[in-house]
């Protein structure tokens, strides 16, 4: 996530769809000394450069270092650096639509400073999961999905208690543990796959609780 007190300057990016334009937008947001500075918009397919946000609005806070925006239901989000609003980490968006910035509130008791954002079937998610075998309080994967955004509910939880979880020779028993991202829901939502940082794929069955490696986990051809 970056050091949680920049002094240089750093910007972060995100790419976005303006649904009502019909174009794609990349946002840039800008720090200076570890102070918002701006936001720039560059407009996608048109002649021209980067440009103020419409509503010229600046970040409202320092955004992590080093982490491109996630964009799902038309906004583009980031997770806060520390010490932000209320003295914790915080979701903010982007509209891609009206070029503001707002808030996205966190599923209830939940604390974001140890999660990333995902986007996952078209909806905004939250990860967390281990990135070394050696860590004594992550043994899980914790996935949400905010369902609802309009509402803002999040409406689905999934944890993966890893020490519960059967082997699966073909991707190795820690795969699990080697910094892994969801990438996709399949099979109607009942599987979901994760790819580790040695670029490993696997499905986990939200159903039985199993792990497949991906190619096995895909439908057969009929005429083989």
């Amino acid at each position: 996530a970056g050091h949680p007190f920049p002094t240089l300057d750093y910007a972060s990016f995100g790419l976005g769809y303006d649904a009502r334009a019909r174009a794609h937008k990349v946002v840039r947001l800008l720090y200076h000394d570890g102070r918002p500075a701006g936001c720039d918009v560059y407009d996608v397919g048109a002649a021209g450069n980067w440009r103020p946000a419409a509503s010229g609005a600046l970040p409202p806070e320092r955004v992590r270092m080093n982490q491109a925006g996630v964009f799902a239901d038309g906004h583009v989000h980031w997770i806060t650096m520390e010490h932000g609003r209320d003295g914790g980490q915080a979701i903010v968006s982007f509209s891609a639509a009206t070029e503001e910035f707002g808030y996205v509130a966190p599923p209830p008791r939940t604390d974001v400073d140890a999660f990333r954002l995902t986007e996952l079937a078209g909806c905004l998610g939250l990860v967390k999961s281990p990135t070394f075998p050696e860590s004594p309080n992550n043994k899980y994967i914790s996935i949400w999905l905010l369902t609802g955004y309009a509402a803002g509910s999040w409406e689905k939880h999934w944890h993966i208690d890893l020490i519960k979880l059967p082997p699966a020779p073909e991707v190795g028993d820690d795969f699990m543990f080697k910094g892994v991202e969801p990438l996709a829901l399949v099979d109607g939502g009942r599987r979901v796959v994760f790819m580790s940082d040695e670029y490993q794929v696997a499905t986990y069955s939200l159903a039985t609780g199993t792990l497949e490696c991906w190619s096995s986990a895909l439908p057969r051809d009929d005429g083989d």
